[in-house]
C-alpha cells in the first residue's frame, strides 16, 4: 500500500511538468508559423509612430486652415456689433491671413515636439496673453460705454476714495454699473498718472490673472494636463484680446467669476478658515463686478455640492458657511447703498433684459467666429464624455455656460464671463487624447490661430474707426503749450447717442484740463419712445459731468479751442464760428469709417496757429 501511496504521488508531480512542456511547445509551433501580414499585424517602429504623428499633425493643421476658409466665405453669418468678420476682413488681405495661417500651423508642429515642463508651458502662457494684449493696445475706445467707467474713476482720482464710496449712486451717477472695477480703475489712475495706459495695464493683469486661476481651477478639479491645457486655450478666444485695451468690466468681471471659483474649490477640498473667507471674499467680489455674476454664482456654489471632495453631508456644512461669510461681507453694501442697488435691479428687469433681446447676437457668430472652433468642438465633446462618464465635476464648470444660454444672452461681450469655463470644458476633452504631442499641437495651433485673427484682423480693423482719432488728438493737445484747453462737442448727425460722451473718451486721451461746451441738437430727432429703448440710452441719462464739473477750469479765453464733431459736411453752430473768430485751424483728425454710426473727428484751433505751426 505504501510503494502504491508513493507511486501515485510520484505521478502527480510528474504530470504538471508534461503539461507545462506541451504548453511551451505549442507556443514555440506558434511563433515559428509563418503570419499572413495585413495592417493590423504591422509591427509599429517608433520611426513609423513619427510618421503617422506627423501626417495626423499636418492634417490637423489643413482642416484649420480650410476651416478658415469656409469662415472667410460664410462672413455673412457673423452678426457681431464690434468685429463682425464681414468688416474684419477684406478680399485684399486675405492672401496675407492666408500665409501667416500656413506658416504658423506649420511653425506648431515643432513645438508640438517639445518636452516641456508644466512650470514652463503655464509661463509661456501668461506671456502670450500679455504680449498680445500688449499688441492690441492700440485699439481706441471704440465703446461708448467706457465713458462711464472713466467719469467714475475720474471721480475717485480727483476726490479720494472715501468721497467715491459716499457718493457712488447719489452724486456719481451709476447707470446700471457696479462700483468694483470703476473702484479699481480709479485707483490705477491715481497711482499712475490719468491716462489710458494705466486700465489697459490693469486689464493685462487681469487676463493673466485669469489664465492662471484657470490653470489651478483644472488642475483642482481634474488633473494638471486638464489646467494647462484650459489655461492655453483661453488663448483661443480673440474676441476677449479686443476687450482687455477698453476701459470696460468685462474682463475683470471674467477673472472675479474665475477665482471665484478656483478659490471655491481650494476651500472644499481642503477646508480651513482662511480658505473659507478667502473664498468668501472672492465671491463677495465677482459679486460687485457685475450684474451678471448675480445669475450665475448662485448656481456655481450649489453645483460644487455634487464635487466627490467629501461627503454629502460635510459639502452642506461647507457651503452653508460660505454663504453666511459671503452675506456677512456685503452686509455693510446692503445696507448703506440698498436702495441705489434696488433700483438698480428694477431698471434692469425692465430695460436691460428685454434689451438682450433687441441688441443680440447670433451663436453661430460668437462660437465659431469670435471663439476658435475646435474651443467649441472641444466644449461640447468635454460636455458629453463628462456626462456620459458621470463625472459630477463638469456640473461646476458647465452650469455657468448653461444659465447663459438659458437667459438666452447672445450678446459676444456678455458671454465673456463664461470663457475660462469654456476653456475648462475644452481642456477636459483634450486631456482624454493618449498622444501627448496631439494634445500640445491643438492647443499650440489654435492659440497661433487665434491670435493672428485678433493680432492682425481685429486690431487692424478697430485701429481704423473713427474712435482713433480722439487717441490722436490727445496725442497732439499734450504737445501744446496751454495748461487748459475749450473743447466743443457738436451732436452727432446719424447716431442716436448723445455725443455729450465724447468729452470723457477726450479727456481719457489727454491731460489737458478740459472745459466743455455742449451743442443741443437743432431738431429733435430722437423720439421718447426710440430713446427709452436704445442701447445708448445711458448717453442721455447719466450725468458725465460729474467728475469735472464745466466751471472748474477756468482759461483766458485764448487757450486752445477743440472742436469735436461727426461729419466732415456737418454745420457748425453761428455761436462756434463767432468763438472761433482770431483762430486758425492747426490740427484735423478726421478719419472716418463706413461701419459704425457713432463717429468722432477732431480738429484743434489756436489764436495766431500759424505761427505757433511754423514752430
Amino acid at each position: 500500500m505504501r510503494v502504491m501511496q508513493q507511486h501515485l504521488v510520484g505521478h502527480r508531480s510528474r504530470e504538471p511538468r508534461r503539461v507545462e512542456f506541451w504548453r511551451q511547445l505549442a507556443r514555440a509551433v506558434a511563433v515559428a508559423r509563418p503570419q499572413p501580414r495585413s495592417e493590423h499585424s504591422r509591427v509599429h517602429t517608433p520611426a513609423r509612430r513619427e510618421a503617422d504623428t506627423t501626417l495626423l499633425l499636418a492634417t490637423l493643421a489643413a482642416v484649420q486652415l480650410l476651416m478658415f476658409l469656409v469662415l472667410y466665405t460664410l462672413r455673412h453669418l457673423d452678426d457681431n456689433r464690434l468685429t463682425s468678420w464681414q468688416w474684419v476682413f477684406r478680399l485684399e488681405q486675405l492672401p496675407l491671413i492666408v500665409v501667416l495661417l500656413a506658416l504658423a500651423l506649420l511653425l506648431a508642429v515643432p513645438v508640438s515636439a517639445l518636452q516641456l515642463k508644466s512650470g514652463v508651458v503655464l509661463g509661456l502662457s501668461l506671456t502670450a496673453a500679455v504680449l498680445v494684449s500688449a499688441l492690441c493696445f492700440a485699439i481706441p475706445e471704440v465703446n461708448i460705454d467706457a465713458a462711464r467707467y472713466f467719469v467714475h474713476a475720474q471721480y475717485l482720482h480727483d476726490h479720494g476714495l472715501v468721497a467715491f464710496l459716499r457718493d457712488w449712486g447719489a452724486t456719481l451717477s451709476v447707470w446700471t454699473d457696479l462700483p468694483l472695477l470703476p473702484l479699481l480703475y480709479g485707483v490705477v489712475l491715481t497711482a499712475a498718472g490719468e491716462s489710458r495706459m494705466g486700465g489697459q495695464l490693469l486689464n493685462t493683469a487681469l487676463l493673466a490673472g485669469t489664465v492662471f486661476v484657470t490653470y489651478r481651477a483644472g488642475r483642482e478639479l481634474w488633473n494638471k494636463s486638464v489646467g494647462l491645457s484650459s489655461a492655453a486655450l483661453l488663448l483661443a478666444f480673440p474676441f476677449l484680446f479686443t476687450q482687455v485695451p477698453l476701459m470696460l468690466v468685462d474682463v475683470g468681471a471674467m477673472f472675479f467669476l474665475a477665482l471665484s471659483l478656483s478659490t471655491l474649490i481650494d476651500y472644499l477640498k481642503r477646508g480651513s478658515p482662511m480658505r473659507l473667507w478667502l473664498a468668501a471674499a472672492c465671491i463677495a467680489l465677482a459679486l460687485l463686478s457685475k450684474y451678471s455674476t448675480w445669475a450665475l454664482l448662485p448656481v456655481l456654489v450649489l453645483s460644487a455640492g455634487f464635487l466627490p471632495f467629501s461627503t454629502w453631508r460635510q459639502r452642506s456644512k461647507q457651503l452653508a458657511r460660505l454663504s453666511l461669510a459671503t452675506a456677512l461681507l456685503l452686509l455693510p453694501v446692503a445696507i448703506f447703498k440698498f436702495e441705489v442697488l434696488r433700483d438698480q435691479i428694477l431698471f434692469l428687469v425692465s430695460y436691460q433684459v428685454p434689451g438682450l433681446q433687441r441688441w443680440e447676437e447670433s451663436l453661430v457668430s460668437t462660437f465659431l467666429f469670435q471663439i476658435h472652433p475646435l474651443v467649441t468642438v472641444g466644449a461640447l465633446i468635454g460636455a458629453g464624455l463628462a456626462v456620459a462618464k458621470r463625472d459630477a465635476r463638469i456640473l461646476v464648470v458647465g452650469c455657468v455656460v448653461v444659465i447663459l444660454l438659458l437667459l438666452d444672452v447672445r450678446r459676444a461681450r456678455y458671454t465673456i464671463v463664461a470663457f475660462p469655463f469654456l476653456a475648462l470644458m475644452a481642456g477636459y476633452a483634450l486631456a482624454l487624447l493618449s498622444a501627448q504631442r496631439v494634445r500640445t499641437y491643438v492647443v499650440a495651433s489654435a492659440v497661433l490661430y487665434s491670435l493672428i485673427v485678433a493680432g492682425i484682423g481685429y486690431r487692424g480693423f478697430l485701429s481704423q474707426t473713427s474712435a482713433v482719432n480722439l487717441i490722436q488728438a490727445g496725442a497732439f493737445i499734450d504737445t501744446l503749450p496751454s495748461s487748459s484747453i475749450e473743447v466743443h462737442v457738436l451732436p452727432q448727425m446719424v447716431s442716436q447717442a448723445n455725443a455729450a460722451v465724447l468729452a470723457p473718451l477726450l479727456d481719457l486721451s489727454t491731460h489737458k484740463a478740459m472745459r466743455t461746451v455742449l451743442y443741443p441738437r437743432a431738431t429733435q430727432s430722437v423720439s421718447d419712445h426710440a430713446r427709452a429703448t436704445s442701447p445708448v440710452r445711458f448717453s442721455w441719462e447719466f450725468d458725465f459731468g460729474a467728475a469735472k464739473p464745466h466751471d472748474t477750469v477756468s482759461g483766458d479765453g485764448r487757450q486752445p479751442v477743440v472742436v469735436v464733431f461727426s461729419s466732415s459736411d456737418q454745420m457748425w453752430p453761428s455761436a462756434l464760428h463767432e468763438r472761433l473768430v482770431g483762430y486758425q485751424q492747426i490740427r484735423a483728425f478726421d478719419q472716418s469709417d463706413q461701419v459704425f454710426k457713432f463717429q468722432s473727428m477732431v480738429k484743434v484751433f489756436m489764436v495766431d496757429g500759424g505761427r505757433f505751426a511754423a514752430m
